[in-house]
C-alpha cells in the first residue's frame, strides 16, 4: 500500500499532490486514536455495518476475530503512510532523471516500472517496511483494542503478566520482553544485510 501510494504521489499528475497531503495526515495521528476508529468502522454494530444495512449478527467479526483483520487494517492504514512518504522522497529526488533517460531510450511504462523505479525504491522500502515491522511486533494499544483474548501478541503478553498482580509473573514478562527484542535485533539485521546487498548491485 505503501509503495502504491508513493508511486501514485510522485505521478505527474495534478492530483498527485492532494493524495500525498491526505497520506501525510495520517502520520502524526496516534495508534491509539486509529486503533478506537477501526473498531467503530469495522465492529458489528459499526459505521460500516450500518451503511451497508448488514445485521449485526451476519456481520463477519472483523474486531476480535480469528484473523486480526481489524487489527492489520489499522497497522496497514497507518504505516503505509509513513511508507509512502519516505519511498515517496527518494523517487521525487532520484527517478525523474532515469525515468526519463530509460524513456527516450524506448522503454515502456511497464518496463521503466520494474527496472528503474523499484530497483530505485526498494533500499527505502526494505528499510521502511523492517522499521514497521520492529514497531508493529512492539506496540501494544491496537493489538490490546481490537485484537483476539488468545492467543496474545508478545507486546500484550508481557504488558499483561508486567502488571498482573503475582509478582512471581514479573520474570515471565521480562523473559518475554528479552524474546521480543531479540526477534526484533534478527529482523533488523536481515534488513540490514538485504539492504547492503541491494546497495552493491546498484
Amino acid at each position: 500500500m505503501g509503495l502504491c501510494l508513493a508511486l501514485a504521489a510522485t505521478a505527474a499528475v495534478r492530483r498527485s499532490r492532494v493524495l500525498g497531503t491526505l497520506a501525510a495526515l495520517t502520520v502524526p495521528i496516534p495508534h491509539l486514536v486509529g486503533a478506537a476508529a477501526m473498531g467503530l468502522l469495522l465492529a458489528d454494530a459499526g459505521f460500516l455495518s450500518r451503511l451497508l444495512g448488514v445485521d449485526p449478527s451476519s456481520w463477519p467479526p472483523l474486531v476480535g476475530g480469528r484473523l486480526w483483520v481489524a487489527v492489520v487494517a489499522e497497522y496497514a492504514w497507518k504505516e503505509s503512510a509513513f511508507v509512502a512518504l519516505v519511498v515517496a522522497g527518494v523517487l521525487s529526488s532520484r527517478a525523474a532523471s532515469y525515468v526519463e533517460t530509460a524513456a527516450l531510450l524506448g522503454a515502456g511504462r511497464w518496463a521503466r516500472l520494474r527496472h528503474v523505479t523499484l530497483p530505485l525504491a526498494a533500499p527505502a522500502l526494505g528499510a521502511t517496511a523492517a522499521v514497521s515491522f520492529v514497531y508493529t511486533l512492539g506496540s501494544y494499544e491496537v493489538a490490546a483494542l481490537l485484537g483476539r483474548a488468545y492467543p496474545e501478541p508478545l507486546a500484550v503478553l508481557a504488558y499483561r503478566l508486567f502488571t498482573s498482580i503475582d509478582l512471581a509473573a514479573r520474570p515471565q514478562a521480562a523473559a518475554v520482553a528479552v524474546t521480543t527484542a531479540l526477534l526484533a535485533l534478527v529482523v533488523v539485521l536481515l534488513a540490514l544485510r538485504a539492504l547492503r546487498r541491494l546497495a552493491v548491485e546498484q
